[in-house]
């Protein structure tokens, strides 16, 4: 007996130096250090408009294609008045599919993320994305080669709203499509540039620029184009 206890012995005092192989390095102090302030700047608290959009991004279980704080004073009442207490965020979550809303349960995670971190007295509303159709017409002339200009324009406009269609209640302004169609090349003139709307909220100035609503995101409905020679 005592012979195979030494020997034990022995074998364990060989294995046990392989016990403490493989793990991380010691934490130096400068890595320490970043992690300190990595955890201060961390948001915890929804105070500002940024700290309620970066919980929203944060939370567990969702992908977020955009989303955004709307101020208080773009959700007034009829009367004028705002509801001072109340953070409203518009949210459209990362899909394949083309102008997805977000599900209950996808609503349920964010408002689960929120509520411990809101401040007191703070309602927290979430607003589904609201899709706006544009449809745009053009008249231009052209110098030659109006299948080209004609590809040219709808690379263009797909570009465009592809570039502006993820951000919130962001109005499409005549005089930057306008500008657009202006520099391409083989177009001598800009005659027309008309943009119409399908959904709810949306209203027009007197520059021709379509303003949306709060949650509203544009995207291109479909486009028409009139080519006339520049002779």
């Amino acid at each position: 007996m005592r012979r195979f206890a030494g020997i034990a012995a022995v074998l364990f005092l060989l294995l046990l130096p392989l016990a403490a192989c493989g793990g991380a390095e010691e934490e130096t102090l400068s890595d320490c250090g970043g992690r300190m302030k990595e955890t201060l700047h961390r948001t915890e608290r929804a105070v500002t408009y940024e700290d309620y959009e970066e919980l929203v991004r944060r939370t567990p279980g969702i992908r977020v294609r955009a989303v955004k704080a709307v101020p208080v004073t773009a959700l007034k009442r009829p009367d004028g008045s705002m509801e001072e207490s109340r953070v409203a965020i518009a949210v459209a979550p990362y899909s394949e599919e083309e102008r997805k809303q977000p599900s209950p349960a996808y609503l349920a995670n964010i408002l689960q993320m929120l509520e411990p971190r809101r401040m007191i007295g703070v309602k927290v509303q979430i607003l589904p994305s609201e899709y706006i159709g544009i449809s745009v017409f053009v008249e231009v002339t052209a110098d030659s080669y109006y299948e080209r200009v004609r590809r040219e324009i709808g690379r263009v406009l797909a570009r465009y709203f592809e570039k502006q269609g993820w951000d919130f209640g962001r109005s499409v302004r005549h005089s930057e499509i306008y500008g657009l169609l202006d520099t391409l090349p083989g177009v001598t003139a800009v005659r027309t540039v008309t943009l119409d709307a399908k959904g709810k909220g949306v209203k027009r100035n007197r520059n021709g620029d379509l303003l949306l609503p709060a949650s509203g995101l544009a995207y291109l409905r479909d486009w028409e184009c009139m080519i006339s020679s520049a002779e």
